[in-house]
């Protein structure tokens, strides 16, 4: 009997902290997959970000706002791609990015191109910039035309310009070489904090996924 009482406690615990686990692995999972498929909507829109992240917003009521540590929008090569390094790195601080970070595609959508998103999910952060929380409304913050955007020092989404996107397909663009449109990830993650401490005090939980942007021009050239 010495030993029941503390087998049903440990069993007690890990049903409690399995339970939350998956809560937040489910929010991530569904944050991302709401993304993604967004972002296959919005093609090149100049909102596009905005609309990805108010949308991602509204999918991860399993995870405190506080504990979201990034959201990452890249330019991806193909479906199941991991995070680019330099995007993944260019998380640092854990303080909230009010202005662009990321890695500049140069102008033309080049892969690994990407917006980084530091702590969305504080006071102020891209979420509430995106959902129109924040002091200024969400087109003050989204729609960057690039670097030399003359607000770009206010927006936070002019890494990868969205309007740079490549959202036509053709079977013969320069060189005779077949154009595609461009894939997209999202990637967020987020520190789980476990309820008793039985598992330790907390985990990363990430959630990624990737689409191919929604052809919007088909041509016999090249037109992005």
């Amino acid at each position: 009997m010495a030993l029941v009482g503390p087998l049903l406690m440990a069993l007690l615990f890990g049903v409690i902290e399995m339970g939350g686990l998956m809560k937040s692995h489910s929010s991530a999972s569904h944050s991302v997959a709401m993304g993604a498929r967004v972002a296959g909507i919005a093609g090149n829109d100049a909102l596009a970000d905005q609309s990805i992240l108010a949308s991602m917003s509204e999918e991860t009521s399993g995870i405190p706002m506080g504990d979201i540590e990034y959201v990452i929008i890249w330019r991806a090569l193909a479906t199941g791609e991991a995070v680019p390094a330099a995007c993944a790195n260019a998380v640092t601080g854990g303080v909230v990015n009010t202005s662009s970070l990321g890695v500049y595609d140069g102008g033309v959508s080049s892969a690994g191109a990407c917006n980084v998103y530091v702590k969305p999910g504080q006071p102020g952060g891209a979420l509430d910039m995106a959902t129109g929380a924040a002091a200024q409304p969400a087109a003050y913050y989204f729609g960057c035309s690039g670097p030399s955007d003359t607000a770009a020092a206010v927006k936070v989404d002019c890494k990868w310009a969205a309007t740079n996107r490549k959202v036509a397909i053709s079977p013969r663009g320069a060189a005779g070489n077949s154009i595609y449109a461009d894939h997209l990830g999202v990637a967020i993650g987020s520190t789980h904090r476990y309820y008793t401490g039985f598992f330790g005090s907390t985990k990363t939980i990430t959630g990624r996924a990737v689409v191919l942007l929604e052809p919007r021009i088909y041509s016999v050239e090249d037109s992005n």
